[in-house]
């Protein structure tokens, strides 16, 4: 099942209806890795949690120094 259903992502809302229910359902329980909505996702996933951890990271520093 596609970890990115439970962000509520705006992105696959087209995705996720009745009329799409089968499609979605074998997209999204089986085929998620190939999804461009689901790899975006999670690149911008990783992009937020590295910019906090370099944000910690230098905060750690600057307290460090003091």
């Amino acid at each position: 099942m596609c970890p990115m259903l439970d962000k509520s992502d705006a992105r696959c809302a087209t995705h996720l209806t009745l009329a799409n229910i089968s499609s979605a359902f074998a997209h999204c329980a089986d085929q998620y890795e190939q999804c461009p909505i689901y790899r975006q996702a999670l690149a911008e996933l990783l992009d937020d949690n590295a910019c906090q951890y370099k944000e910690t990271t230098a905060a750690v520093g600057i307290l460090v120094a003091s």
